[in-house]
């Protein structure tokens, strides 16, 4: 069964509130975005920038979820993690991915 856009914010939203209590001394974080249609966020280490992105995009290579990790200690910046989510994942998928790329932001 497809899960319905407002299920996928309302569970990204819930694990965002819960890294935002567990994480805050260890990341910095910045709400670009956080309303009834959009969830974008960025989160910094010294390390790494990570940015999530939950809305119903017009065009765009995911359904309703993007979570790019880079680690900025390079040179030149290169993508480290990266998820996008698809019409066969459920909640409990998405947020397990997103659970990774926090885990490559940490490193």
């Amino acid at each position: 069964m497809e899960m319905k856009f407002d299920e996928i914010l309302n569970a990204t939203r819930e694990w965002f509130n819960n890294i935002k209590s567990n994480y805050s001394s260890k990341i910095t974080i910045e709400i670009v975005q956080n309303n009834d249609v959009m969830l974008h966020v960025f989160f910094e280490t010294e390390t790494h920038i990570s940015e999530l992105i939950v809305n119903q995009p017009y065009f765009a290579p995911y359904r309703y979820v993007s979570f790019m990790v880079m680690d900025i200690k390079q040179k030149l910046p290169e993508p480290v993690f990266c998820y996008y989510d698809n019409d066969l994942c459920t909640a409990s998928d998405i947020i397990n991915k997103l659970n990774a790329g926090i885990e490559a932001t940490l490193l």
